[in-house]
């Protein structure tokens, strides 16, 4: 049974959120960093919105070059290259940044599910809000806060979440890595297990 935390614990927490938030938006401004894999990524989805679909240009005669990782790393950019070619990798920094708010709530929920006392769960999830690997990558450019959050909501799926949940989750946190399939597996065989 999930224990009940204190009043105080759903304003800090939404504290840490906001705060998760804030700092890659700053982390952002500050640096205005983005990786050579971001770039890589994004010209499939410019090339799609250019209406070349989802490949590199290669030299006439030469067969489409796949170059990204999954399909949320190209997709998410994807919408932001739609509304104006060049606003991809705009686009998932702005989704990873507030994604991370998202992923220190489910920190929290899960601590919170596994009865660790607030002041622990609290922690996690000023660890996933601080993290400075978390804000460095999200705020490159690349994928990892959403697949982060795409992990906590599967385990916190399997954790409280229906079938169907579990399932739903599972299909998300393979869009957000291929190497999911590891995690899937495990938490296939723990379902069938139960």
């Amino acid at each position: 049974m999930t224990q009940v935390y204190p009043r105080w614990f759903s304003r800090a927490l939404f504290v840490l959120m906001v705060l998760a938030v804030l700092i890659r938006i700053f982390y952002w401004h500050y640096t205005d960093r983005t990786w050579e894999d971001a770039l890589i990524t994004v010209l499939h989805s410019e090339n799609a919105a250019r209406g070349l679909g989802l490949t590199h240009l290669q030299p006439p005669g030469q067969p489409p070059l796949h170059g990204f990782t999954s399909p949320l790393s190209v997709l998410i950019p994807l919408i932001g290259d739609l509304v104006h070619v060049g606003w991809g990798v705009s686009f998932l920094k702005l989704v990873s940044a507030f994604a991370a708010a998202i992923a220190v709530w489910l920190a929290a929920r899960i601590s919170q599910v596994v009865d660790l006392p607030p002041a622990l769960a609290l922690t996690a999830a000023a660890y996933i809000a601080f993290e400075h690997h978390q804000i460095l990558w999200g705020m490159a450019g690349m994928e990892t806060e959403v697949v982060t959050v795409a992990y906590l909501a599967s385990i916190y799926a399997m954790q409280r979440g229906t079938q169907w949940q579990k399932g739903l989750s599972f299909g998300f946190v393979m869009l957000a890595r291929p190497d999911a399939a590891i995690w899937v597996a495990i938490a296939f065989a723990v379902e069938l297990w139960r």
